[in-house]
């Protein structure tokens, strides 16, 4: 099978680190892949994984154009039908918007062709900034002969939002690599516990929240650190930064940049918190709890989905310093605590979100795809 993957850029984020996962799957099945990207540029300091994909087996291809938005992305439009038609994929597969959008526009050119994108988010109100567009342009994703989704929320907004029949909807989880269960050392409590974000820098992650929970934390364990680290597309990091130091929290709080090894980072922490007022899935918080590493995130689905409350990690209320500070102490009071949430995350992670899963169940789409497909050129 020849399969071509459209992505935006290869800039490494949670989408893209995904397809890498995909793409290494697909080729060691025996597969032809090609990945094509919108743009060459990556921001906000992060990693160029185009090296990464063609180690895994993938040809690469830039439909980078010259000129402003409209006039690159009409060119990106044209590259991608010119390269589609050349390299005549199987199946062509789409991530993100702005490559779902090219793909959709190839796929009104060449209707017999199979296309499936993957939504990675539910893009509503504060959430993306273009959200109004959506509702306008869901005629286009309705183009789709399948839709990946990466929640039951994701899914939901799609039919709604976009008016994509439900049946052509299908709820794939991310996965992460699990192995044996790592058997860290027992997480430091107290005096010298860590805890750590790592998120792109922008406002619906909430970083903020924990840096305004921090105060609280420190009345009871003053040597506490936090460490938020991350990608910073649009500059709010610099935003994070004076609130650390508003609060006078300049030695007990770091801000990093970009990470390029999200296990190393996990190995530092006492705690994982995601603190988002939405999320699409959460990647990262499957991967701190398959590393091992105890977590909180906001009681927000899919993240309470991903962690059940009192068992593989804490939840606590959205944008609420209090609440976060709150689990926080809990967990560094209760060392037994910490333990049992870091065996039954690991074991959750096994049952529900290993890559190997999620990557199978990527597979059987295409293939029923492809053969519904073939059924239905040939009359049956």
């Amino acid at each position: 099978m020849k399969i071509m993957y459209v992505i935006n850029s290869f800039g490494s984020g949670g989408a893209e680190r995904h397809l890498v996962a995909l793409v290494r799957h697909m080729v060691r099945s025996g597969n032809a892949v090609l990945v094509a990207a919108l743009t060459k540029q990556t921001v906000g300091g992060a990693k160029n994984l185009r090296t990464e994909l063609e180690a895994a087996g993938a040809a690469t291809r830039v439909l980078d154009y010259p000129g402003a938005r409209f006039f690159h992305d009409i060119g990106c439009w044209f590259k991608l039908f010119k390269l589609t038609r050349a390299w005549r994929p199987d199946i062509l597969h789409s991530h993100l918007p702005r490559s779902d959008f090219a793909a959709s526009i190839v796929k009104g050119f060449c209707p017999e062709m199979v296309w499936i994108g993957t939504l990675h988010d539910a893009y509503v109100k504060g959430v993306y900034s273009g959200y109004w567009v959506f509702p306008f342009v869901g005629w286009l994703w309705r183009r789709a002969d399948a839709l990946i989704t990466v929640s039951g929320h994701v899914r939901s907004w799609a039919n709604q939002v976009l008016g994509v029949p439900i049946d052509r909807l299908h709820v794939i989880y991310h996965g992460v690599p699990i192995g044996e269960f790592p058997r860290k050392t027992p997480p430091p409590g107290g005096q010298q516990a860590v805890i750590g974000c790592l998120a792109r820098y922008e406002p619906r992650k909430g970083m903020d929240t924990l840096v305004r929970a921090m105060p609280r934390v420190l009345e009871r364990y003053p040597e506490v650190r936090l460490i938020l680290a991350g990608s910073d597309p649009n500059g709010y990091r610099q935003v994070i930064r004076d609130r650390v130091s508003e609060l006078d929290l300049d030695q007990h709080v770091e801000v990093r940049g970009f990470c390029d090894n999200p296990l190393g980072f996990l190995s530092e922490l006492t705690i994982f918190a995601l603190p988002s007022v939405a999320e699409g899935f959460g990647m990262v918080v499957i991967e701190a709890m398959s590393a091992g590493c105890p977590v909180v995130v906001s009681d927000i689905y899919p993240l309470n989905h991903i962690v059940l409350d009192g068992i593989t990690g804490l939840t606590a209320q959205a944008g609420s310093p209090e609440a976060f500070a709150n689990a926080f102490i809990r967990l560094l009071d209760d060392e037994p605590l910490r333990d049992s949430m870091q065996t039954a995350g690991h074991k959750w992670c096994l049952e529900a979100f290993s890559e190997d899963r999620a990557l199978s169940q990527v597979t059987e789409l295409y293939r029923k795809i492809q053969s519904d497909g073939d059924m239905t050129s040939s009359g049956v």
